[in-house]
Formats: C-alpha cells, structure tokens, sequence
C-alpha cells in the first residue's frame, strides 16, 4: 500500500493576509462614512435654519428655468434681491450660532453651500457674489471704501 499524505497531516503555513493599504491621505471606509453622516447632518441643520428663507430660495431655483422669458434686466434684479435676503439671513444665523472666527468662516460657506443646491452656481460663487453686493450697498450708504462705479454681475445661465 502506498502512503498519501493528506494536507489534513501536514503542518499549516500561516498565510500572509495583506491588508489593503491605503494612500496617504486617503480615508479609510468609516472615515468616509462619518465625512458623509457629518456633511449630511450639517445639510440637515441648514435647512432647519434657513426655514423662513424656504420661498426665497425656491424662487431662487426657479428663475433659472424661467429666466430665459424675462428681460435680463429684470432677471439680475431679481437674484441680487434673493441673494440679498439670503446673504442676510445667513449673516445673522452665523453671528447668533458662532463666537469664534474660524468656525463662523466654516459655517458661512456651508450655508451657502446649502444655497447652491437651489442654483446652477457653485456655493462659493454665490458667496462671492453676495459678499459684492453687500459692499456695493455699505459704499452706497456711506460705510466703507469706495470703489466707483455699479457692480455688475456676469452670471451665465445653463
């Protein structure tokens, strides 16, 4: 008779488990979980506190699909009114939430974040544009420098 060994017999080589190694600066899985719960709960948090903006930023969205029949006059009156109410209510939703200068800038920009989803322009941009209203309006009243000349808004429409 001859003898087979079985591998039941022989002795087990460990095996190499290689974990997935990650690059650096790469999240791992849960990081990348929690970045999502985190970024979902601050959009949850801006929708509650922008609530009384809710028309306005309706509004907001739907100029876009109904600019196209209205002078472009009329248009960029229009968003330069809603940014401006809504410039406002984030300026006082950041000065009542936050004393410390870093995190108001963190919250600011993602409030406007949160705006954009109510436009075809990026957060940032909408901050931008804000932000030059807000100075065209102090210059108007007499507070800050002056610049000369209206501000004019170049804002391109899908």
């Amino acid at each position: 008779m001859v003898s087979v060994q079985t591998n039941k017999n022989r002795p087990q080589r460990p095996q190499r488990v290689e974990q997935l190694a990650k690059e650096e600066g790469e999240m791992s899985d849960n990081e990348e979980l929690c970045e999502q719960f985190k970024e979902v709960k601050w959009m949850e948090w801006c929708e509650e506190v922008m609530f009384d903006e809710i028309k306005t930023l309706k509004r907001l969205n739907k100029l876009q699909t109904t600019s196209a029949d209205l002078p472009k006059e009329k248009v960029l009156s229009k968003i330069r009114n809603y940014l401006q109410l809504i410039g406002r209510r984030i300026d006082q939703i950041v000065y009542e939430y936050e004393a410390e200068l870093y995190k108001q800038d963190r919250m600011t920009m993602r409030l406007w974040k949160y705006v954009s989803t109510f436009s075809n322009l990026s957060g940032e941009r909408l901050r931008q544009i804000y932000s030059k209203l807000k100075q065209e309006q102090e210059e108007d009243a007499g507070v800050g420098p002056s610049h000369g000349g209206p501000m004019v808004l170049h804002i391109r429409f899908c």
